[in-house]
């Protein structure tokens, strides 16, 4: 009995003993959890705090940026040359793209055509020309054909003609007379040159000269007649000086990609900040025409800050922000 009742006096003693052990412990780590969650939620509270802070000073730099652009484009006035504004905000104000409307609502850029505006006057005096280089493949007497038209009082007939004559110089192995007659043609001055269709010969003159460089080499000559051509191209497709028709903006984003791919090729091409300008500028037009037709149904509201999507935009935004500033003109940016 006196066994049972020592073995009972030991078991109590270990259950005082453990209790006395493990209550504190449990105690302490009730405590240490609870000054835990109330850190955390103290450090949340401050994080709040500071960021509420951080939104209230970018929600004010933000409304002084769009007033100031909404400012600046109110000072525009109507009618003014798109790329004296594609310009600036591209290069100066990391725009990424722009889009204008007429006071009517109308799109003013970027603008598209469906056509090439390579249509001859009626009659086509080169669709013999065009025959015998074409279907025929008879290029000695196309040369000969194409070469009766280049001194024609229509410039469009006579720059289009020198630059057919090139082609089939070009095919006959006569390179360096097919870069002679392509520079007269790349470089002609004629007062016509303010109507679309002969501008647009002319730049199609140079790409073709800019394609029969490329295939004559690297010589000193063809390097700075090359130079001459792409500083040319840069100067015309987007000029802010509005001098000249406004060519549509797909068929100058086309010629721009052409002419970026030309200098691209050549890796002596000088200044190289104006080969980054000139892609920063048609990145700008490529954007700037998914864009306009995104906010086709929104041409007539002003006064907004919305986000639509622009996948179609190689992939690169899956939407874009959008400022519709209220505008005597109607204009809108996009930034």
């Amino acid at each position: 009995m006196a066994s049972l009742f020592t073995r009972r006096n030991q078991l109590q003693w270990l259950a005082l003993l453990a209790i006395a052990v493990v209550l504190p412990t449990v105690s302490l780590l009730w405590f240490m959890s609870q000054v835990i969650a109330n850190e955390r939620l103290a450090v949340r509270e401050k994080l709040a705090v500071l960021y509420q802070d951080k939104l209230a000073d970018a929600n004010t730099r933000t409304e002084a940026l769009f007033k100031n652009r909404i400012r600046e484009l109110d000072e525009i006035k109507a009618g003014t040359n798109p790329y004296a504004l594609l310009r600036p905000l591209v290069l100066e104000r990391g725009v990424q793209g722009l889009v204008i409307w007429n006071e009517d609502g109308t799109l003013r850029y970027p603008q598209a055509s469906d056509a090439l505006g390579n249509d001859m006057p009626s009659g086509n005096p080169l669709a013999e020309a065009w025959e015998l280089e074409f279907a025929k493949r008879q290029y000695a007497k196309a040369a000969e054909a194409y070469g009766s038209f280049i001194a024609a009082d229509d410039p469009q007939v006579a720059i289009t003609a020198s630059n057919g004559r090139s082609r089939c110089l070009l095919r006959l192995g006569k390179l360096d007379e097919a870069i002679k007659v392509c520079q007269n043609a790349a470089f002609r001055t004629t007062a016509e040159q303010n109507e679309l269709a002969p501008r647009l010969a002319i730049e199609n003159s140079r790409l073709l000269l800019l394609s029969l460089l490329k295939q004559a080499g690297q010589s000193e000559r063809d390097a700075a007649l090359f130079q001459r051509t792409v500083e040319a191209l840069v100067g015309d497709l987007y000029s802010d000086s509005g001098k000249g028709p406004l060519l549509p903006a797909n068929q100058n984003l086309f010629l721009a990609r052409k002419v970026l791919e030309a200098i691209k090729s050549r890796p002596d091409f000088k200044p190289p900040e104006l080969a980054g300008q000139f892609e920063a500028l048609a990145d700008a037009e490529e954007l700037s025409i998914v864009a306009a037709e995104t906010l086709r149904p929104f041409a007539g509201q002003t006064d907004m800050l919305f986000k639509t999507p622009l996948a179609s935009w190689d992939n690169r935004s899956s939407s874009s922000g959008v400022a519709a500033p209220s505008d005597p003109a109607g204009r809108a940016e996009k930034p």
